[in-house]
């Protein structure tokens, strides 16, 4: 009976390696590619990929890359701010902090043409 439970232990013990090396992977694939290119397309598929992980390992290293990815998509100006809005919302439930909230910037159209 012992040696069946230390084998659970053993092997249970193995897969949440095995889980935290993939989701580590994950974060660290998505943001090499959103620092690449910022753009929407790069930014939902960061967002897809990112909620695919279910708790954020707790490696610095990893909090670091999640902030600067962060930092990249919000001074990002193809980016959408509902994709910001959803990528900050996101990014608050897995525990990221220290991150600013997007806000709505007019376009630059809209600040060229004269006022009535």
């Amino acid at each position: 009976m012992a040696v069946w439970v230390v084998s659970l232990i053993a092997v249970l013990f193995f897969l949440r390696i095995l889980f935290r090396m993939l989701w580590s992977r994950t974060i660290s694939l998505h943001v090499s590619r959103i620092k690449e290119d910022p753009n929407e397309k790069q930014a939902r598929a960061f967002l897809k990929g990112i909620r695919s992980v279910w708790f954020v390992p707790n490696k610095p290293g990893l909090w670091i890359e999640l902030k600067e990815a962060y930092f990249v998509i919000l001074n990002g100006s193809e980016i959408d701010y509902e994709t910001k809005l959803g990528i900050y919302q996101l990014l608050s439930k897995k525990r990221v902090y220290g991150l600013r909230k997007p806000y709505k910037r007019l376009h630059s159209k809209m600040m060229n043409e004269p006022s009535a």
